[in-house]
């Protein structure tokens, strides 16, 4: 078998543009955060899932926003 070194014979493809839509939403007066159990520490209530179909970059959006 030979190896062949393709790197010149590749053309790098170019960058597609990404566009994320930042909705905002009103405030509002429901209790956004709680006590977790019996500690001291204060958690929000709505999670992010860990499902890995989340960019990073709307990870670090949403724990920027607040959400644990």
């Amino acid at each position: 078998m030979k190896l062949t070194d393709l790197t010149s014979t590749v053309t790098p493809s170019p960058a597609k543009e990404t566009v994320s839509a930042r909705v905002k939403f009103p405030k509002s007066d429901l209790p956004f955060y709680r006590k977790l159990g019996r500690t001291d520490l204060t958690v929000s209530c709505l999670g992010l899932g860990g499902g890995g179909h989340i960019s990073s970059e709307d990870t670090l959006y949403a724990f920027d926003q607040g959400i644990n």
